[in-house]
């Protein structure tokens, strides 16, 4: 005997497809996926494409409208934390990171070390551990299970290819965006990168603290807390939102705000979209990677600030490349999803697609 599970209905074994829905069936050979429809093995227990649940003898180019509602049936907990808990944390977060820069601060300047880029290095390496250790406590206090099932999950690394159209998209907003010179007045940022491009030792040695805690810690903190909690108190559109403007504010200058805004959007979509935080931590690591291996190849004089008449002759230029930049974007980020889950959706992550992932947080 054969089944379709579209109708559940058992079928005869000369059947190649259901007579009431017309779809095609298979024995049982292989397993399909009842969330993105994709074949896979018998062996497999759930799809190496989406983690979705898998069913015997039944293949569909489209799931049915019914199917969609069965399994992304929208799920109704609250989770920790909502808008003003987001708020708070985001303070809570700057505050830790302040104490320890104080703190450190007042050591370097007792022992004349305060310079020392080896001594910021372990500054910033303290600051970003101090403020996980921070948030991961809170979140346990309030039985938000962010990091459950993170690690057990598969990746699919076509992945890798699929957002090199999001990854120059963004680098030429950040042209356009850096010609802008919005605040030529806080010479903070521009200084700290002249002294890394100084010497490539400082480079080197900043690579573990920018490439990888940061993007981790980062994206545990921001997409695996701030946009699941928000997400289950509000639309996606106003988790995004929320959660992009604090992650942008919390590179604490005015030169990076505008860039990791951008970035921030990009992530949450991914994140809802793919339901895997594996994949926005990939990403954000070589965003980082690839803005600090940058850093080898520039002299420490390029970051010298514009003259405003020069980026007045540059603004049209820079301005078609950001636009050039926001369709790259748009791209990189339709073809990432049908790649990974096989549904040919908007950008914007519908209510089908929302519902599934507040549904993930269950299971």
């Amino acid at each position: 005997m054969k089944r379709c599970y579209c109708c559940n209905i058992d079928l005869e074994d000369n059947l190649s497809e259901c007579p009431s829905c017309k779809s095609k069936i298979k024995r049982e050979t292989e397993k399909f996926c009842v969330h993105c429809s994709k074949v896979v093995k018998k062996e497999a227990r759930v799809c190496k494409y989406c983690d979705g649940e898998l069913a015997f003898n039944f293949y569909q180019e489209s799931l049915p409208e019914k199917r969609e509602e069965e399994v992304y049936s929208i799920n109704k907990k609250k989770y920790y934390p909502n808008f003003w808990q987001s708020i708070i944390l985001f303070i809570g977060m700057i505050v830790t990171m302040s104490i320890v820069g104080v703190i450190f601060g007042v050591i370097g300047k007792a022992f004349e070390i305060e310079n020392n880029i080896f001594y910021s290095w372990l500054g910033l390496v303290v600051a970003t551990i101090s403020m996980f250790i921070l948030v991961f406590f809170l979140a346990r206090v309030h039985k938000n299970n962010f990091l459950k099932k993170i690690f057990s999950k598969k990746i699919n690394f076509n992945f890798l290819y699929t957002i090199i159209p999001i990854i120059i998209g963004t680098m030429m907003i950040n042209i356009f965006i850096t010609n802008l010179n919005l605040n030529p007045s806080d010479t903070s940022y521009t200084d700290f990168i002249k002294k890394l491009a100084s010497n490539k030792l400082y480079v080197s040695l900043f690579i573990i603290p920018i490439v990888f805690i940061a993007p981790v810690t980062e994206e545990l903190i921001y997409r695996g807390i701030i946009l699941r909690g928000l997400s289950s108190h509000y639309s996606a559109k106003v988790a995004i939102l929320v959660s992009s403007i604090l992650f942008s504010l919390a590179h604490l200058n005015f030169a990076q705000i505008p860039n990791a805004f951008i970035l921030g959007l990009v992530f949450s979509i991914l994140m809802i979209h793919l339901g895997n935080i594996l994949y926005v931590i990939i990403y954000h690591i070589i965003n980082n990677f690839l803005v600090t291996v940058g850093l080898y190849f520039v002299a420490p004089e390029d970051f010298t600030k514009k003259a405003s008449s020069e980026i007045t002759l540059e603004f049209l230029p820079s301005l078609i490349l950001a636009i050039l930049g926001i369709i790259l974007i748009y791209i990189g980020l339709k073809w990432t999803i049908k790649s990974l889950t096989g549904k040919d959706t908007t950008v914007i992550p519908d209510e089908n697609t929302y519902n599934r992932y507040l549904n993930s947080f269950s299971k």
